[in-house]
Parts: structure tokens; C-alpha cells; sequence
């Protein structure tokens, strides 16, 4: 009875975890297109992925790789707005339990793997839970690739910075230096506000 109970405890803890996170992706079946969506979409769709890129970027603001992703998001159309919370809540999942994982081997904890999950599903269920508005926050297409996407990124590079000295102690290699540079730099490409939280990491 004991065995039993210690194989089937951490299956529902983890259930109870990743329940929530499948709630939530259901609900983002339902979303839509909202807002600018629409203004994106249409520049994207009658000027292509540069030209609307080159259009937003000098009329409206600095966040190249934003209007890059709105642009080749353009064709797919509104599906991908029903779409886009189930694989944020997947990927960044999957990015904050590697990202933990890395940690927890560095420390050497037992069950390294399966606290990995557990965490990760727990650190993006709180942060979803927490946010002011969920909508804006994983809902609307609009504001979750400025603003939620930019986590994910951080989130790998956190993993990886610790797997990058975990591999190679007391030194980054050049290869790991051109990873760091680009993916700060195309996630830097999202928001303003997210470059300004990258640069005080």
C-alpha cells in the first residue's frame, strides 16, 4: 500500500499542476481576433511580411521582431489566434521545466526530472493566475507576442546559461556567446518593456 501511494502521489501532483494549464488552453480555443489584430493582419496581408514590418516599425514603433511575427502570423489568419495559447502555455512550460531542470542538477536533487515538470507547470500557472488580465495576458494574439512570448525566451536562456556552465566551468564558449546575442536580440526585438527587464538581469 505504501509503494503504491508513493508511485501514484507525485502522478496526481503532477495532474493537479497541469490541469490548469489545460483549462486554460481550452478557453483559448474561443479567442479571436481583437483590436489591432485586425490593423496588423490587414497591413501584413497587403504589403507582405517586410513591407508591413518596415511600415509599423518607422509609423508606429521600434519592435522589429513583433511586426516580423505579426507578419508571418498575417496569412495563417484568426485560426492561430485559438491556437496560440495552447502552444505558449506548452512551450513555455516545456522552456521553465528545462530551465529548472538545469538548476536542480546543478544542486543534485533526486527526482530531477519530474520536480522539473512539476515547478515549471507551477511557475507558468502562477503567472497566468496572477496577471491582472488573463486576456491580454494569453488571450489576445495582440499582446501576448510583445509581452508573454519575450518570457519564454528568458526562460530558455536562464537553462541555458546554467546548462552552458555546467558543461563548461569557468567559461562560456564562443558558440553559447552567439546563442546569448541572438536570442537576446530577437526577443529584445518584442517590447521595450522586456528589454528593459533583460538588460537589469
Amino acid at each position: 500500500m505504501e509503494n503504491t501511494a508513493r508511485k501514484v502521489t507525485p502522478v496526481l501532483l503532477l495532474a493537479a499542476l497541469l490541469l490548469p494549464l489545460l483549462a486554460m488552453a481550452y478557453a483559448g480555443l474561443y479567442s479571436r481576433y481583437m483590436a489591432d489584430d485586425y490593423c496588423t493582419a490587414s497591413r501584413a496581408l497587403s504589403d507582405g511580411v517586410i513591407g508591413s514590418a518596415l511600415w509599423w516599425y518607422n509609423n508606429w514603433g521600434g519592435r522589429f521582431t513583433e511586426w516580423i511575427v505579426k507578419g508571418i502570423a498575417a496569412p495563417v489568419g484568426p485560426g492561430l489566434a485559438a491556437a496560440l495559447p495552447a502552444l505558449v502555455l506548452a512551450v513555455w512550460t516545456a522552456a521553465a521545466a528545462w530551465a529548472i531542470y538545469q538548476i536542480l542538477l546543478v544542486i543534485r536533487l533526486p527526482q530531477a526530472r519530474f520536480m522539473a515538470l512539476a515547478l515549471g507547470a507551477l511557475v507558468v500557472f502562477a503567472v497566468f493566475d496572477g496577471t491582472p488580465s488573463r486576456i491580454q495576458s494569453l488571450y489576445w494574439m495582440g499582446a501576448v507576442i510583445p509581452y508573454t512570448i519575450p518570457l519564454i525566451a528568458l526562460s530558455f536562456l536562464v537553462g541555458y546559461f546554467v546548462y552552458t556552465l555546467r558543461r563548461s566551468p569557468g567559461r562560456i564558449p564562443p558558440g553559447a556567446l552567439v546563442v546569448f546575442a541572438v536570442v537576446t536580440f530577437v526577443a529584445g526585438g518584442l517590447s521595450e518593456v522586456y528589454v528593459a527587464f533583460q538588460i537589469a538581469i
